[in-house]
């Protein structure tokens, strides 16, 4: 029951947004009674915070999954980043994290919430960066290379449903990864 309501939760996020986040459309979308949210969980905040945490398990297996993916391939940086794109800040995941991202701005409990969720996934980020990435003397470190690449697609995901072609998108990445290869030996990615 509780695993229902985190998911309707995250599919509410996910098309009809933060603001019209109610315990009302919650259940409608989990099919259950109206008191079992608040059988399940103290509050509205709780649940939200519950569901904040399985989006971060989430994304977390689509980060780690992109690397492991892309240690094999020819260009490995072109396909992680790729990858997140597609799987995370493209995806209903990408509209989540972009509302609850967006509320988190007006309300202090929500703020919390994000700050310890982007913390995480930038310390996830960071480790596997570190692990596979490797960068030249004197340029910026891979952890840094991992916060800047984040901002970087949430930025673009902000713009993402105003009808510009995935292919413009996927054009500016490729223009990023570009950069990076100033930072980046030829082989940016190795498993240790």
């Amino acid at each position: 029951m509780r695993a229902r309501l985190v998911e309707a939760t995250l599919d509410c996020l996910a098309t009809n947004g933060y603001a019209r986040l109610t315990i009302s459309s919650i259940v409608e979308r989990a099919g259950v009674s109206r008191g079992a949210p608040l059988h399940h969980f103290q509050s509205k905040q709780a649940l939200i915070e519950a569901a904040a945490d399985h989006l971060f398990r989430r994304v977390s297996r689509k980060v780690s999954s992109a690397y492991e993916d892309a240690v094999g391939a020819e260009d490995p940086v072109s396909a992680f980043l790729t990858r997140l794109w597609r799987d995370i800040f493209t995806a209903p995941e990408g509209a989540m994290l972009a509302e609850l991202n967006h509320a988190s701005r007006h309300e202090p409990d929500l703020q919390s919430i994000m700050s310890s969720l982007w913390t995480r996934i930038y310390r996830i980020a960071s480790r596997v960066s570190a692990r596979y990435v490797r960068t030249r003397q004197g340029t910026v470190p891979p952890e840094r290379i991992a916060l800047l690449t984040q901002w970087l697609m949430r930025g673009m995901a902000q713009d993402f449903h105003l009808g510009a072609p995935d292919a413009l998108f996927e054009r500016y990445l490729e223009h990023w990864r570009a950069l990076l290869d100033s930072a980046l030996p030829r082989q940016a990615a190795r498993k240790t």
